[in-house]
């Protein structure tokens, strides 16, 4: 046992958890710990994890953590917490070696801290304990297996929890006047003349000098924490203006302003020295040109204090800094690196310190990266000294740090005004590299005026009391000193000259910045624009707040209207510019949008809350577009780690991070609901919001039975991980929400086969394309995975997501695998985000993630969504934005979480069905307590209706019903293809009947026979429905009945089914051509139905192509009832990238006695890549009233431009007709011709000649004639 006392580093909280009592312990903790698992990569390599209950991400330790949530009760005072009685266990070996792994270093102790975070008025307190420790008596390694909490001690002194106030203008600067937005890459005093004001535009004859005002809130990066002040809109500028006693801006007067560079620089008291900050976002500065409204600020001069000098200052502190960004090395991050050394090992570099003081010292930093699998060093070479800098060896590890840093910093001695550094990497290894970060020098020069712009600074000069005599050497008359240490509010210093001397003496409390100038040189704006009037500030709180681009304005207001038109959300669009230019002085600014979203935010409790925002355009890490073709449409957040790929990573949560104590803890919980749409162009986001209206549109073409489907996807492997999770999600669903089907694909429970390539499983591709094809409402895999698809064994490639054709069926994908939507790489476009962008299906969304993650903490999320995502029957369907806010909130959102991402609209509703459907007779008894009993040939007659939340019948509701009867569930028991032990779990998918029926006035009745083929033994099985009428839909099912045993007194059946076969549509020929996707059709008869039971030895409905008998395709579950009958149906099957040439197909049908049937059907294959046109004819031929003029074609599911020219047999022109739209079968949409000439005159009867082109949407054409009579 052991006890720890928690210092909660300045804000501690008192929080409540339920029954916790001041003075009592809250109850004992017990971390549920599970077996150490492994996972094997593609180069044989293997590498193990821990696997603990509440396992989480901490970027503070390589180890996971437990992590725990905490409620805190209103707004208490704050008090450290006790963890109490510990216990441990020792380690096993193999969880050691993990230990040993991972570089962890431990103590004696538990290490562990406390967050405080929530959103809005839900507070909560993190707890992250690292669970490990060396005990320091036995040298062992140990793992916390029980703990228990109490609160301490009241704290004095300490904050609440209550969110301080901000005060936002109520309205911008830029809402009214003319606006200039000049663009500066280079910080000093600029000059604007009265020829650059007239380019601007300004009306000069009424321009009143007085008037002239420049705004803009100087530079650098915005604090990311909330605590931090920052300005609000743009602050106006002190400014000096030249010609304003006459009231006019005459050729001659002009401006003065001071503009403060990107890079800034802060001073390190340890080290006595200055170090650069570089603005990530922005290489530009900032500032607005406005006159005509008011008298503006202007610069004032301040005299020398009348205190006596405690310090004269005649030298300065001066820096220099070469960095270039060329290359980021793991594509995420911040940091960029220039300079390579491969074939070049050494670079010199150059820095010039005119009047250096000889006697100082130079401070040398160089901060630089090396990956070699072997220790490696630079030499840095200055100041005639020279010093090795080591890197570490990297690990070959997957995932594991691509490379490690070397940082040094030496001071040498000054050499001369040029100081010369030079890098040299000491290259251990032909495959060892290094990349230079930077180099910077700091200097100690003479304060002496260096012509031009000179800006100086002595920190040695500052202190509490101090005042400073400052003597500027090599001065002159023309030489003006500017007080520009707050570069909003730039003071002239009023200076003494005596002789080339210029003096002052002011307050030194804190370090002054100063730029001396003597107008001989200026910097000048790098770009101007007009900004066009803007108001944010006054906006009212939207429930949709859609950022775009404007290439995707078009778009974004589409997606707007139908939000506010068919959801009532209130929406605005705004662009992210319009953002920066009233959050971060017009630079780009990852915060400038945060905080454009936190003023909503602290408005909330007057005008309601931002619930969604949408970042309608990809991102990118390359925030500067060093890629020629980047996709830095709405920013991204990147964590500043750039070598870990596993800690390295980007997210949207950090725009919802809008407590004021949030913005930079490592478990803020997002407050808001955030999804992206990572379209890169115009053509993707048409198609795009395409999708998502087609989806969220009440019709019944995107109505079906699919919504009632949730299908598990399971990686094998790591000890049967990845199918134990998937299974407890699946039985979660099962155990709560029994309207779902489970659909399972467990990669182990298919046969491996071995290729040159690797091992495959190419049933699982199939199977996987067969359920998106079906449909399913959910589609969630766990497993392995990466940027180009799922699983070491590729289950599902880029060419299986692009090969998808289901817009009216398109899945939610959850994705609980590493990076399989990397959504901000400029030069690749991720699985994930192909499968949301493929414009004839894929996907809706996908709660996805964009780096690598850990199987537990993902299992933790995928849990927490599935209790969010899925209403009960009867009330509104949530939202993708709460989904994912919801269940980050609710897992925790640790590190791990963070890398889940919502690509799609958060505002767009998961489509399942709102309505109930209720059993309530079974062979016109009530259904009741007792089950109701289905055995083989017995003929069973089901009635139902469909109802709201409270079961009461939904009278007006007109419209159909899918019914599908399952049998018994059957355990599955997989074949451990890579070792280890098999798998069992259980599946309900055998199909006893599916049908549809009407249903009218809320009620409805089918009839159908139970199979000859069930599983004889008694068990439960399931009747499970969907009804719609286009415009609404229900969901229901009925799990109370038992099936098996033998029916008594059934009537006889000898006669098999009989069976008619067509490719793409019912106006197929025997022996016709298709495109390589062809789908078959089979009519099927039987007076008694169709077996689809699955279990009979032989019974299968089947498809044998090209006789292959060894690989039949099973029909089961293609097969449907048509409507109000059992003894008719549809066999509707797609094939998949058949060979060009001519094939056979051979149905074979079994009705539910068991008599077979077959028929055959001869087709041709043309790959699409060739249009072919054939069949062409018209109909009626002869006619007097109109013809159809149609053909065969093997184009199918593309959209064609057909024109028809009519001739007469003379060669003149009658008319020409024109029709487009989207054929899905093998003939092609009739153009119709009423007989009429062009100016509408009918024409005379007799022969005609027609001639018929089309052209597909990717430009493949055909030809062809024909002849029709006109009889008029």
């Amino acid at each position: 046992m052991s006890k720890a006392i928690f210092a909660f580093l300045g804000l501690l909280v008192m929080c409540f958890a339920p029954l916790l009592v001041k003075g009592q312990e809250m109850p004992a903790r017990t971390i549920r710990w599970n077996s150490v698992y492994s996972t094997r990569f593609d180069d044989g390599s293997e590498e193990k994890y821990f696997n603990f209950d509440s396992m989480a991400v901490d970027p503070a330790h390589k180890l996971p953590v437990y992590l725990e949530k905490i409620s805190c009760a209103g707004n208490t005072e704050m008090a450290g917490f006790i963890i109490d009685s510990i216990e441990y266990q020792p380690l096993t070996d193999v969880e050691s070696s993990v230990i040993l792994n991972s570089g962890e270093a431990l103590d004696d102790s538990v290490q562990y801290n406390f967050h405080l975070t929530g959103s809005g008025n839900d507070k909560f307190l993190i707890l992250s304990l690292l669970p490990f420790r060396k005990n320091s008596l036995t040298g062992e390694f140990e793992k916390v297996i029980r703990f228990t909490l109490a609160p301490g001690n009241l704290v004095s002194g300490t904050k609440s929890l209550v969110a301080s106030s901000h005060d936002y203008a109520a309205h911008s600067v830029l809402a009214q006047g003319k606006w200039i937005k000049l663009g500066f890459t280079q910080g000093g005093v600029c000059k604007l003349t009265y020829n650059d004001v007239q380019s601007f535009g300004f009306d000069m004859a009424a321009l009143d000098p007085r008037t002239i005002k420049i705004f803009g809130n100087g530079s650098g990066m915005l604090p990311e924490s909330n605590q931090v002040s920052r300005y609000d809109d743009l602050a106006e500028n002190s400014i000096l203006v030249q010609g304003e006693p006459d009231a006019k801006f005459d050729a001659g007067d002009y401006i003065l302003f001071y503009v403060s560079p990107q890079i800034k620089w802060k001073y390190n008291t340890s080290q006595g020295v200055w170090e650069h900050v570089t603005n990530i976002y922005s290489d530009t500065t900032f500032v607005f040109l406005t006159a005509g409204s008011g008298v503006g600020k202007r610069i004032t001069g301040i005299s020398s204090t009348a205190l006596d000098a405690t310090v004269e200052v005649n030298t300065f502190e001066d820096y220099a800094l070469h960095e270039t960004d060329q290359v980021n090395l793991i594509g995420s991050g911040r940091r960029w690196f220039g300079e390579i050394f491969d074939l070049t090992t050494q670079y010199s570099f150059n820095f010039n310190f005119p009047g250096i003081v000889n006697s100082s010292e130079v401070s040398v930093r160089v901060v630089a990266a090396a990956r070699s699998t072997i220790s490696s060093s630079f030499t840095i070479t200055a100041g005639g000294q020279s010093w090795p800098v080591s890197a570490s060896p990297i690990s070959t590890y997957y995932n594991s740090a691509f490379a490690s840093g070397a940082n040094s910093f030496q001071k040498v001695p000054a050499s001369g005004e040029s100081q010369v550094v030079s890098v040299t990497y000491n290259k251990p290894l032909s495959s060892s590299k290094g990349w230079l970060d930077y180099v910077e020098l700091n200097a100690q020069r003479s304060l002496n005026f260096t012509q031009g712009q000179m800006a100086f600074r002595n920190s040695g000069a500052s202190g509490a009391g101090q005042v400073a005599q400052y003597q500027l050497g090599n001065a002159s008359s023309s030489v003006s000193v500017w007080d520009v240490t707050n570069p909003v509010k730039v003071r002239s210093v009023i200076t003494e000259l005596a002789g080339s001397v210029l003096k002052f003496r002011l307050p030194a409390d804190t370090i002054r910045e100063f730029m001396a100038f003597d107008g001989t040189s200026f910097i000048s704006p790098a770009s101007s624009k007009n900004v066009v009037n803007q108001d944010l500030h006054a906006l009212q709180t939207p429930d949709l707040l859609i950022i775009a681009p404007p290439v995707f304005m078009e778009q974004a207001v589409r997606l707007a209207a139908m939000h506010n038109q068919d959801d009532d959300l209130s929406t605005t669009i705004i662009t992210p510019e319009t953002i920066y230019n009233e959050f971060s002085s017009g630079s780009q600014d990852v915060t400038a949008i945060r905080d454009f979203l936190k003023m909503f935010y602290d408005r909330k409790s007057t005008e309601g809350k931002l619930p969604y925002l949408l970042l309608f355009g990809d991102g990118s890490y390359d925030y500067k577009d060093f890629h020629k073709e980047n996709t830095n449409f709405v920013n991204t957040f990147q964590s500043p780690e750039s070598f870990d790929p596993v800690h390295s990573y980007t997210y949207d949560d950090y725009f919802g991070f809008l407590d004021d104590n949030e913005g930079t803890g490592s478990f803020d919980m997002v407050d808001i609901g955030i999804g992206r749409l990572p379209v890169k162009s115009v053509d993707e986001a048409t198609a795009l919001v395409d999708k998502i209206l087609f989806y969220a549109g009440k019709n019944s073409a995107v109505q079906g039975d699919w919504r009632n489907t949730i299908t598990f996807v399971a990686d094998d492997e790591d000890d049967n991980e990845h199918m134990s999770q998937a299974d407890l999600l699946a039985g979660y669903i099962d155990a709560g929400y029994q309207r779902f089907n489970i659909d399972k694909i467990y990669l182990d429970s298919y046969q491996q086969s071995a290729t040159p390539s690797g091992n495959r499983y190419p049933d699982v591709n199939k199977a996987i394309t067969q359920r998106i094809e079906k449909g399913t409402l959910i589609m969630n895999y766990t497993g392995h995975g990466g940027e180009t698809g799922w699983a070491h064994e590729e289950v599902l490639q880029l060419s299986d997501i692009n090969s998808w054709s289901n817009r009216e069926k398109m899945p939610v994908f959850v994705t609980a695998t590493c990076e399989f939507s990397r959504y901000d790489d400029p030069e690749r476009t991720s699985a994930g985000e192909q499968v949301l962008l493929n414009p004839l299906g894929g996907g809706i969304a996908l709660f996805t993630t964009s780096r690598p993650t850990f199987g537990t903490p993902n299992l933790s999320i995928n849990k927490s969504f599935y209790k969010y995502a899925i209403p009960a029957p009867g009330t509104s369907r949530t939202r993708m934005g709460d989904i994912i806010r919801d269940a980050k909130r609710e897992s925790g959102s640790d590190e791990n979480g963070r890398k889940f991402v919502l690509l799609g609209d958060p505002a767009l509703q998961i489509a399942t069905p709102q309505l109930k459907v209720v059993t309530t007779q079974i062979n016109n008894k009530p259904v009741g307590s007792d089950p109701d009993t289905l055995s083989a040939l017995t003929k069973i007659t089901i009635t139902g209706i469909i109802a709201d939340a409270a079961n009461n019948k939904e009278a007006g509701f007109n419209g159909s019903l899918t019914v599908s009867v399952f049998d018994k569930p059957v355990q599955v028991t997989t074949l451990a293809n890579d070792g280890g032990s098999p798998f069992t779990f259980s599946l309900q998918k055998n199909l006893l009947y599916k049908g549809h029926v009407e249903v009218k006035d809320g009620a409805f009745i089918f009839t159908f026979i139970v199979p000859r083929d069930i599983s004889y033994r008694y068990g439960f099985g399931k009747i499970s429905y969907y009804a719609q009428n286009g415009e609404q839909d229900a969901s229901g099912s009925y799990e109370n009945i038992v099936i098996g045993g033998d029916g008594e007194n059934a009537e006889a059946d000898n006669s098999g089914p009989v069976i008619s076969l067509y490719m793409n549509d019912l106006y197929f020929i025997n022996g016709g051509t298709t495109d390589e996707n062809p789908a078959l059709i089979g009519l099927v008869a039987d007076k008694s139905g169709i077996n689809t039971a699955g279990t009979g030895i032989g019974h299968d409905l089947v498809a044998v192509l090209d006789d292959n008998y060894d690989a039949p395709f099973v029909l089961n579950d293609y097969y449907e009832s048509d409507v109000n009958t059992y003894e008719n149906g549809r066999i509707l099957f797609p094939f998949v990238g058949l060979p060009e040439g001519a094939h056979k197909v051979l149905v074979k049908a079994w009705d539910v006695y068991n008599n077979s049937s077959e028929a055959t059907l001869d087709f041709m294959v043309v790959p699409s890549g060739n249009f072919i046109m054939e069949n062409v004819m018209n109909f009626p031929n002869p006619f007097s009233e109109y013809t159809d003029i149609a053909y065969s074609h093997n184009q199918q599911g593309k959209l064609l431009a057909t024109t028809v020219m009519i001739y007469s047999l003379s060669g003149k022109p009658v008319i020409t007709l024109y029709q487009e739209g989207q054929d899905f079968g093998s003939r092609s949409l009739p153009v119709r011709w009423n007989g009429r000439s062009t100016s509408g005159i009918p024409a005379a009867a007799g022969i005609y000649i027609y001639k018929i082109t089309s052209v597909t949407s990717d430009g493949l054409s055909a030809t062809k004639s024909g002849k029709l009579i006109y009889t008029r």
